[in-house]
């Protein structure tokens, strides 16, 4: 590899200092996350292919919402701002790496047009009367949702430029997916030892993990899962022992996780993505006359069938597929209700209403029964505060440090529409479930009057060690009103016995840092299907360009099987169950989620073309 110029050096070093900044920004963990990237940073100098394996983990759960109430941006954004920056300076792309014969360019074209077209029409959307500080409901959501297809095809010279010189890109990304599949099912095993135990298969407590974005609810933590579970194939094939040990602690945990998801789709699309996994690999052991890539594929859907099999005869999953038909059905009436939020005039059905659009649409649409609630940032002659106009069972909560037998002094200041009092409740919850919450009445005042309220509770045993004696469960304080009403926050602060304040940004005078909701109604945020989101909100267009990038890669991937390349199996395998997760859920609504496809989609993509050029262009 070529050492960097002065110019490439300059312009890598600019990128890190960019992202160490963006960082160090974060509310809740500036230090620690700028200090992060800069080490990642210096590694990947060192080893340029590093971030194959690392950043696809970083995607998958590097995320501290709940602490820092970051939406927009995220704690993996200064990760990819790092990388971009390094590998432009260490490893860039020839121009000839950017010829992706005509498929591909046929494919980038479509999803650029397609996506420019949809944030262009996202952004000019109009917002909600009154604002919003929602993400979800702001016309900017266009660019939110839009930057995981951006970091795809950002990454994409980069993957074209390894594939080239040393063709090793669905390997190493496989080995990073495992990485990545690691770090999610750690967290669930985490969070089930807190709070409800590891063991436990009747309590109706479905896991988050480190899937924050499902604080809306949703299957994305079945659909991170299903999603990655297929490239176990990668350390499975290799003939290194600790590769194999390690890809069966991985495949152990992870179908642990996916057995305490209890979630139906997970648990199909696990089991259609094992299948293709090992369907997809039989033309290797044809091709090479070798069957040990189709035993090992076929071992490893064996171990998922196993997983589901064992999760379906759970008491909790056994409850829950009693219910299948009353759900499908309701779910039914809840897509066709979403469709109907696109008027289907030429114009919506070739190129939607924007990406983003949806929550905002639904809250005018009459057949939409869920509504969701919006946040609002104000302000008058005397402060900040922040409007809840409820619509949907919306928390808005902060992580605090409680001490156990502590009695905390709470004092809100707040009006409402109709003289109800603002709720607060304290509770050991990890994103959406609570398992012990404690509540004081707060002192209600005239309608539309500002009034501060104040109760004492008492902490009891939260925030007590209960794993290894160190790790405690996480403490929230949520504020929420009833539906129907619009409250008013002015300011909250908890106090501990000592005075000391345990709240940040309680006067909300930098915006909802350090705050993040939650909400129980999942379908007032989305409609629960790609298929239908894509046509919703980019028309026939998106969805073309979405059957595009599905036909390309496969094409890629049989290509590349037929050739020899195992590693190739799993790609299939990861399209299928993505496929089938999206009969359920909108999963390019997280750009954390929608990153990581692309990036396999356009890995397998690179590979094939690397490996299609003529013997002397391949180094």
């Amino acid at each position: 590899m070529a050492p960097a110029t002065l110019p490439g050096a300059i312009f890598a070093l600019a990128c890190v200092a960019a992202a160490c900044l963006f960082a160090w920004a974060n509310p809740a963990a500036g230090n620690a996350l700028a200090a992060a990237t800069l080490v990642y940073a210096a590694l990947l100098w060192r080893l340029p292919a590093l971030w194959l394996a690392v950043l696809p983990a970083i995607l998958a759960t590097l995320n501290l919402a709940p602490w820092s109430g970051w939406m927009f941006a995220d704690e993996s954004d200064p990760f990819v701002i790092a990388t971009l920056g390094v590998l432009a300076a260490r490893a860039p792309p020839r121009p000839g790496d950017l010829a992706l014969g005509r498929a591909g360019t046929a494919l980038i074209a479509t999803l650029v047009v397609a996506t420019t077209v949809g944030v262009a029409l996202g952004l000019a959307a109009p917002g909600l009367p009154g604002g919003s500080a929602t993400p979800y409901l702001m016309p900017q959501n266009a660019w939110r949702i839009s930057k995981g297809v951006a970091i795809g095809l950002g990454l994409l010279p980069f993957l074209l430029a390894r594939a080239r010189t040393h063709g090793d890109v669905l390997t190493r990304l496989g080995y990073g997916m495992c990485l990545a599949l690691a770090a999610i099912s750690l967290s669930v095993l985490v969070e089930r030892a807190l709070f409800v135990g590891v063991f436990d298969g009747e309590t109706g407590y479905r896991v988050i993990g480190a899937i924050a974005a499902m604080h809306i609810g949703g299957g994305l933590i079945g659909a991170h899962i299903a999603l990655a579970i297929p490239f176990l194939i990668v350390p499975l094939a290799s003939r290194r022992s600790l590769a194999w040990l390690l890809a069966i602690a991985i495949a152990t945990l992870a179908g642990y996780a996916l057995v305490v998801t209890y979630a139906r789709a997970a648990y199909g699309a696990a089991f259609v993505g094992a299948v293709a996994t090992f369907v997809a690999s039989i033309p290797v052991a044809r091709g090479l006359h070798r069957v040990r890539p189709f035993v090992v594929a076929g071992l490893a859907a064996a171990g998922i069938a196993a997983s589901v099999w064992v999760g379906i005869n759970t008491p909790m999953m056994a409850t829950r597929l009693q219910s299948v038909t009353p759900d499908f059905g309701h779910r039914e009436r809840s897509w066709l209700a979403g469709l109907a939020t696109n008027d289907l005039s030429p114009e919506a059905a070739l190129f939607g209403t924007g990406i983003g659009t949806y929550p905002r649409n639904a809250l005018g649409a009459a057949n939409i029964v869920h509504k969701a609630t919006n946040i609002v940032l104000l302000a008058d002659g005397q402060a900040p505060f922040v409007r809840l106009e409820i619509r949907s069972p919306l928390y808005l909560g902060q992580k605090i440090a409680v001490v156990p037998g502590d009695v905390l002094t709470i004092a809100v200041t707040s009006r409402t529409r109709t003289g109800r009092s603002a709720a607060v409740v304290l509770c050991e919850k990890w994103l959406l479930y609570s398992v012990d919450c404690t509540g004081a009445p707060l002192a209600a005042a005239a309608p539309d009057e500002w009034h501060t309220a104040t109760a004492r509770m008492a902490t009891g045993s939260y925030g007590a060690p209960r794993l290894f004696g160190v790790l405690g469960r996480t403490v929230e304080l949520s504020v929420y009103g009833e539906a129907g009403d619009v409250v008013d926050l002015r300011s909250v602060s908890v106090r501990t016995s000592g005075g000391a304040e345990l709240l940040a940004n309680g006067d909300f005078r930098d915006g909802l840092a350090r705050w993040f909701f939650t909400d129980d109604d999942h379908e007032a945020w989305r409609i629960k299907n790609q298929y239908f989101a894509l046509f919703t909100e980019t028309g026939l267009l998106g969805l073309g360009a979405y059957a595009l990038l599905i036909g390309v890669t496969l094409a890629a991937a049989f290509a590349l099987l037929r050739g020899g390349m195992i590693a190739a199996a799993p790609v299939v395998g990861a399209v299928a169950a993505f496929l089938f997760s999206g009969l359920f859920d909108d999963l390019f609504e997280t750009p954390r989620l929608s990153a990581l496809f692309y990036l396999v989609c356009f890995a397998a993509i690179a590979t094939r073309r690397a490996s299609a050029r003529p013997p002397r262009s391949i180094q």
